[in-house]
């Protein structure tokens, strides 16, 4: 056989995969979201697990994508989790209910652009935060929920309260010697 045969039925042994998966019940795709990503916080939209474990068996059976690739990706999805808890709130608010654009002191968060995605390791475990700027407020997605505060965040993560800025690392402290060369200047 050919390696073009060869490669058209295995583009249709996959297609015919991915397309059962659009057909199972939300619970049974749970399932088989939880055989190839053991680890993996289940995403609660159907669309996102469809599109991971396509993903998965398609980079299983043709190979995979560059780091910087898969990085844009997972940004992508961040920005579409982001964009379908803000849709979901805004839609509950009232129609009637007008807000007016409120002036903030600038913040570390300020900062930051969007689409950022910002790491932190803690008790062996990696935890992501994703940026977004929308109306120009700073709004974080973690686990699927957004936030206006990195250290309810924060707080989320470690049990008890820290500085959102300072916990991601946004927050360079003074050495000791700065300090007090600060202090004899004033």
């Amino acid at each position: 056989m050919s390696n073009a045969k060869q490669t058209s039925k295995k583009n249709t042994i996959i297609l015919g995969d991915i397309e059962r998966l659009n057909h199972l019940l939300k619970d049974e795709l749970q399932q088989v979201y939880k055989q190839y990503f053991p680890r993996r916080t289940i995403p609660q939209v159907k669309q996102l697990m469809v599109a991971e474990i396509a993903y998965h068996i398609q980079s299983q059976q043709l190979g995979s994508i560059d780091k910087v690739t898969q990085d844009r990706l997972h940004v992508c999805k961040q920005q579409f989790l982001i964009h379908s808890v803000i849709s979901s709130k805004v839609s509950a608010q009232s129609s009637t209910e007008i807000k007016r654009p409120v002036k903030t002191r600038p913040r570390v968060s300020n900062q930051l652009n969007d689409g950022t995605v910002l790491k932190r390791q803690f008790n062996g475990r990696v935890y992501e935060v994703l940026v977004r700027i929308e109306n120009g407020k700073t709004i974080f997605l973690f686990q699927n929920n957004s936030y206006r505060s990195l250290s309810k965040i924060a707080e989320e993560i470690t049990g008890s309260h820290w500085s959102g800025p300072r916990f991601f690392g946004l927050v360079k402290l003074k050495s000791s010697t700065q300090s007090k060369r600060d202090a004899k200047a004033s």
